[in-house]
């Protein structure tokens, strides 16, 4: 299975995010509201009322997440370690409030849903500026990481402002869950909302985001839709992704499911 978001994106969405749906099916849960958090290189959220069907959840791209704080320890590094392991050298730091100010000025964070983002908004030209404001403030590498950690976690609050409802559990996966820094600041800026990882509900982070588009490829062998309108902005349902054949042997497979004749 290959190319899951051309199709929404030709029916006017975003193509993203994709797993939502996933979500709703593995979280969903009939007495409390759930707020699900996926810490990859962007962060998203999806938000599951109780009892919550796909219809009736809200998700949405809310900002940087392992992309910047990865990019930077790159950076400072010269390329001799790509992440802050655990969020270790954060964990060390100062968040400077100014620059946290700046950051959460940022307009993506302030934009209404559906929305989605990536390298185009927090790449490049974002870590740039991060280490120029770096150097003109003087901060330690340290500072900088703790700064962008919690720049994280208040991304990942804002999506309250989208949200109609309240929130009993936050449940987050993906690989920033590992990083101490940004699941301690998560807790601070969620309490008393109890945060928990994908782990305590028995998922893997690392293993989720592959089961969701498994099950978006059983959905498109089903003639299934797999994209939800609501979160992408699709002018309706689609079905997504193309199945891309492993040979002859896949042909005859599917002729003879088909009822179709064999080769002679």
């Amino acid at each position: 299975m290959a190319n899951f978001r051309p199709r929404d994106i030709a029916a006017g969405g975003q193509g993203a995010p994709l797993t939502p749906g996933v979500h709703a099916l593995l979280f969903r849960h009939p007495r409390r509201a759930r707020l699900i958090v996926n810490l990859g290189g962007i962060s998203n959220v999806t938000y599951l009322p109780k009892g919550s069907g796909a219809a009736e959840l809200a998700a949405f791209d809310t900002g940087p997440a392992n992309m910047v704080l990865d990019g930077l320890m790159s950076r400072i590094t010269n390329g001799r370690a790509s992440m802050d392991r655990e969020g270790r050298l954060a964990a060390k730091g100062q968040v400077d409030s100014r620059l946290l100010a700046k950051l959460l000025a940022h307009p993506y964070l302030s934009q209404a849903p559906p929305k989605s983002t990536g390298r185009e908004a927090f790449g490049t030209k974002m870590l740039d500026e991060l280490l120029n404001w770096q150097h003109t403030r003087r901060l330690s590498d340290e500072d900088l990481l703790a700064t962008c950690s919690r720049w994280t976690a208040e991304a990942v609050g804002t999506a309250r402002r989208w949200i109609k409802g309240g929130i009993d559990d936050v449940i987050v996966g993906g690989g920033g869950v590992r990083n101490r820094a940004i699941m301690g600041h998560l807790t601070d800026i969620f309490a008393p909302v109890p945060v928990t990882s994908f782990e305590a509900h028995g998922w893997d982070s690392k293993a989720l985001e592959s089961v969701a588009f498994a099950v978006l490829a059983y959905q498109t062998i089903m003639e299934q839709c797999g994209n939800v309108p609501s979160v992408t902005g699709a002018a309706s349902p689609r079905i997504l992704g193309c199945i891309v054949p492993s040979g002859p042997q896949w042909y005859e497979r599917v002729r003879s499911r088909k009822g179709g004749s064999k080769k002679k």
